[in-house]
């Protein structure tokens, strides 16, 4: 047991320097969407050529929904450090979608994101893009099915 503690107490107080000295040189950049730059970049590197239509912005700047003007399934944008994670919202990528007041939920069919919420300006906002997923949903069940 004397040994463990040997090598796990200097272990840990270098751990907690190292994120300190993170934290005050600030070498970590926290990405937020305070404006559409980012997402329309991380758009561009991803779906290289394609118009957007519309990018709808969380309030807690931590993700952004995507709709193009090609009637392609929205596209969900999630900050994730100091990068952008991308996520089609194709019909079979929704397990869930519910909403109440401002936030909607979308559980998704991805064990390594199961879930997510997108805070929106007001109740009426969550509701306009909830139907444009579905909407979106509905229209490509339909365009398989007549396939």
């Amino acid at each position: 047991m004397h040994d463990y503690i040997i090598v796990l107490v200097p272990s840990l107080v270098a751990i907690i320097i190292m994120v300190v000295l993170i934290k005050m040189t600030r070498l970590e950049h926290l990405v937020r969407f305070d404006d559409e730059a980012p997402v329309r970049d991380t758009m561009d590197a991803h779906f290289e050529g394609q118009a957007i239509e519309r990018i709808v912005l969380s309030e807690d700047q931590q993700s952004a929904l995507v709709f193009m003007q090609n009637g392609a399934p929205p596209v969900l944008v999630r900050a994730f450090g100091d990068r952008m994670v991308v996520r089609v919202l194709a019909p079979k990528a929704i397990k869930d979608l519910s909403g109440e007041d401002t936030q909607l939920s979308i559980a998704l069919n991805d064990f390594t994101w199961p879930r997510t919420k997108i805070i929106f300006a007001n109740a009426a906002a969550r509701t306009n893009a909830q139907s444009l997923i579905s909407t979106s949903a509905d229209h490509s069940k339909e365009a398989s099915s007549h396939a």
